[in-house]
């Protein structure tokens, strides 16, 4: 049997699973905020500023507080500033969602 093909098909099956639910959502919301179609932009734009201070916060709590002698330190201080990197490309995307719909 082989491994590889059997957590692919599994994972297909997941996907499939998923996108009803993903619909649904996206329906429901579309109907939520039909007379304010920004709402949602801009609670998402406040969270994802949030969570860029949290990660931000929390690497700079890695960095500081990591036995900087153990190896792989750096490895795990540069994983851990991908973190609100990714967060910020987020922001920008969700900024350049948004003002594609005005």
């Amino acid at each position: 049997m082989d491994v590889a093909r059997y957590y692919e098909g599994e994972d297909m099956r997941n996907i499939v699973l998923l996108f009803p639910f993903i619909m649904i959502l996206a329906a429901g919301m579309a109907h939520k905020y039909k007379d304010d179609p920004e709402a949602p932009f801009n609670a998402f734009i406040t969270f994802s500023w949030w969570c860029f201070g949290a990660t931000l916060l929390l690497t700079v709590i890695v960095a500081v507080m990591s036995n900087k002698e153990r190896p792989g330190y750096h490895g795990r201080v540069a994983q851990m500033a991908g973190m609100p990197i990714i967060t910020l490309i987020a922001i920008g995307f969700i900024y350049l969602f948004k003002s594609t719909l005005n």
